[in-house]
């Protein structure tokens, strides 16, 4: 699998978590309120934050270099740092503010980014044509 091809996939997870956190939102709430009314609804929106994280950490380092300008690769690793060792510590107005805002950015990020890289697999898995004494 080449770098391009990992990083689609790894994208491609990130967004079916961004997705989990809309459905969450869609069937529980989209209210700040509602949120903090149900532990259910927190617990499934951090553990997406966390995963999402964990995911970012996959990405190669030409990717995260690359899109650094328009993603910040390296406050969403530190979130997920923060849900995995002081989980009880996180603001819920801070989780609530990246589920309501940064989740759907990242989402529209994610998919963007999958369909650029869908056209450059397809460009570099073209067939060559032949050379017939140009060599």
């Amino acid at each position: 699998m080449t770098h391009i091809d990992r990083d689609k996939t790894i994208l491609e997870r990130i967004l079916r978590h961004c997705e989990r956190i809309g459905e969450d939102m869609e069937l529980l709430g989209k209210t700040y309120s509602a949120f903090l009314s149900n532990n259910t609804f927190r617990d499934s929106v951090s553990m997406n934050i966390l995963q999402i994280g964990e995911l970012v950490g996959l990405l190669s380092d030409d990717f995260k270099a690359n899109t650094q300008s328009q993603m910040p690769w390296n406050q969403i690793r530190a979130m997920r740092n923060m849900f995995a060792h002081d989980y009880g510590n996180m603001s819920t107005e801070k989780i609530w503010q990246t589920a309501s805002i940064d989740i759907p950015a990242l989402h529209s990020f994610c998919e963007s980014q999958i369909h650029l890289l869908k056209q450059e697999t397809s460009a570099q898995s073209k067939p060559k044509p032949p050379k017939f004494g140009r060599r």
